[in-house]
C-alpha cells in the first residue's frame, strides 16, 4: 500500500500538519479506484502498489538532480 510518508515526500510535505488532509486524500482515491472499477480490494491494492511504484520512481528520478 502506499504510505502517506511516501505521498509527502513525493509532494515535498513537511511537518504533520497536512497528514490528516493527505491521509483522507490517499483513502479517498483507494475508495475512488474501488467504486468505479467494482473490482475487489485485491485490485485496488495491486492499482495502488502501481502508483506507489511509479511514486518511487518519480522520487529516484528527482533525486537525481
Amino acid at each position: 500500500m502506499i504510505a502517506l510518508e511516501d505521498v509527502k515526500l513525493y509532494l515535498h510535505v513537511d511537518g504533520s500538519e497536512e497528514d490528516s488532509l493527505i491521509q483522507t486524500f490517499i483513502d479517498s482515491a483507494k475508495m475512488l479506484i474501488l467504486e468505479q472499477t467494482g473490482k475487489t480490494k485485491k485490485v485496488v491494492v495491486t492499482v495502488v502498489d502501481l502508483i506507489e511504484t511509479t511514486t518511487e520512481t518519480a522520487i529516484e528520478e528527482t533525486d537525481l538532480f
